[in-house]
């Protein structure tokens, strides 16, 4: 943990480019590009006069409700600085007061499926620049990406919504420092759903990137893959996030190294238009771990194969498989992975071992719960050398090779019990139907080994000594407030 500690304290923190005459320029459908763009009374009219206008430290606008047609990429070359980031917003004016945050009625920068060109990997926004920070936007029909960082650091997204982009909705690509959070991602590759492209795009993409945090964000009907991280990125966190209806796999560590994947919410749905496999109601798998060929042969050095990868409090059902580990390429050795308090509910397999290399893995408190007919706890080669299996749940009694002293077959029962695989919205399914009823024999029923990491559960309630298994402690409701801050100023500040 110390060193992820490290990495987040030093997040944003660079030499400044920022002048101490930073301007803001503002942007209204009403303006004029013969304006100065200096203040809401005087707005330009189009965003590219504006980031013409930009210089190092100064910040864009673009006023609440109005929407804006973009005939071509627009690129954030410029930089801010840790203390003062460019900021890429919105701005609305309420009785004379100017304010820079907007919830509702964002401003939309509409690529009219025609920007980018289509099949270009380009975001409608470009950047290029240090410290920059897009928020409260909505990003429409783009012909390639959402939003894209590329070969940059210290960028935030926040509040942001992606809808109908033709490859990912947000990309941090070969950048460093980046944080997404609290955005909705929605109907990304277009390009695969409705032209025939072989791609997976992603939700939201981590590519070859380092030091990256995706926290809070609604990620869902997509055609592709919900939040991936691959191609050698290092040192990444993905929390607090819902899933819902991704074709291909909900969240994909891939040829990744030092990440944690913790707290979110992964659901299946029964819309057929996200169902991958022909002729079964499922969509991808909830969480997958492998190491694709294709990257190594593509330059990628084998010294990049995915490990020291911990999941826990994650809650997965109705997808085709609840956690597969893979493992494509022939270097691979799952070392260091620790898969913890979960709780797999009404997938078609709970978990699918493959038969590869394993390094001080450990699979320890969670649930394997199989409910519907076809559903079943799990896949593939559970005992082999290398994995330590303690403390789990299984519905459909002992595994073969997978089980322990510790674990529990019967006496579990979930506050919902049937209709996983009827799922038609995210809002379906909440947090607490995975709750264990307070007669369940899963209470109290786990191991204490990994309370040092899983001090909490999926909501933050403090778990005890025993814990129980599964990514939910039985009981009252834990404070509203249940995402982990993130360490050091990788909450970057926010310009009011």
């Amino acid at each position: 943990m110390h060193k992820r500690a490290v990495f987040f304290a030093a997040a944003f923190a660079a030499l400044s480019l920022g002048r101490a005459d930073a301007a803001s320029y503002y942007v209204s459908a009403a303006g004029s590009d013969s304006n100065n763009g200096l203040s809401p009374s005087e707005p330009f009219r189009s965003p590219a006069r504006a980031v013409s206008a930009l210089s190092n430290g100064d910040s864009i606008f673009f006023r609440a409700g109005d929407r804006f047609v973009l005939p071509d990429v627009l690129t954030i070359s410029r930089s801010g600085s840790a203390d003062k980031p460019i900021v890429i917003g919105a701005y609305e004016v309420t009785g004379g007061e100017v304010s820079h945050r907007v919830t509702s009625n964002r401003p939309i920068l509409d690529g009219d499926k025609k920007t980018p060109q289509p099949g270009k990997y380009l975001g409608l926004l470009q950047v290029t620049g240090r410290h920059v920070e897009i928020r409260d936007l909505v990003l429409r029909n783009s012909g390639g990406l959402g939003i894209r960082f590329f070969e940059t650091s210290n960028g935030r997204v926040d509040n942001v919504h992606t809808d109908g982009t033709y490859y990912f909705g947000i990309q941090a690509y070969k950048s460093d420092q980046i944080e997404i959070e609290n955005c909705d991602v929605k109907g990304f590759g277009q390009g695969g759903k409705f032209h025939g492209e072989t791609s997976f795009p992603n939700g939201v993409s981590i590519r070859s990137s380092s030091n990256v945090r995706v926290a809070g964000c609604l990620v869902r009907e997509g055609w592709g893959e919900g939040i991936n991280s691959f191609y050698g990125s290092r040192n990444v966190v993905i929390e607090n996030n819902t899933l819902y209806a991704i074709r291909n796999v909900g969240i994909y560590i891939d040829s990744t190294q030092n990440a944690d994947v913790r707290n979110n919410i992964i659901l299946g749905t029964a819309d057929s238009l996200y169902h991958r496999y022909s002729g079964q109601a499922w969509t991808g798998p909830g969480i997958a771990l492998n190491n694709e060929s294709y990257q190594f042969d593509g330059g990628l050095s084998t010294s990049a194969i995915a490990k020291n990868v911990r999941i826990y409090n994650n809650l997965v059902a109705g997808t085709i498989t609840g956690l597969a580990f893979w493992g494509q390429h022939e270097a691979t050795n799952w070392q260091d992975v620790l898969i913890a308090n979960n709780t797999f509910v009404d997938n078609q397999t709970q978990i699918q071992v493959t038969n590869k290399k394993f390094t001080k893995t450990r699979i320890v408190n969670n649930i394997f719960l199989s409910l519907s007919p076809g559903t079943s706890d799990w896949k593939g080669s559970l005992g082999q050398a290398g994995i330590e299996w303690q403390n789990n749940y299984w519905s459909g009694g002992k595994p073969e090779g997978g089980s322990s002293p510790g674990d529990v077959y019967e006496g579990l029962v979930l506050e919902k019990m049937s209709g996983w695989l009827d799922i038609r919205s995210h809002a379906d399914v909440s947090w607490r139907d995975f709750m264990p009823a307070g007669t369940s024999k899963t209470l109290k029923a786990g191991a204490e080994t990994v309370l040092s990491l899983v001090s909490a559960d999926f909501r933050g309630k403090t778990r005890p000594s025993p814990p129980d298994l599964g990514g939910l402690e039985a009981g009252d409701d834990a404070p509203a407030e249940r995402r982990p801050k993130a360490p050091g100023a990788m909450r970057s500040r926010l310009l009011n």
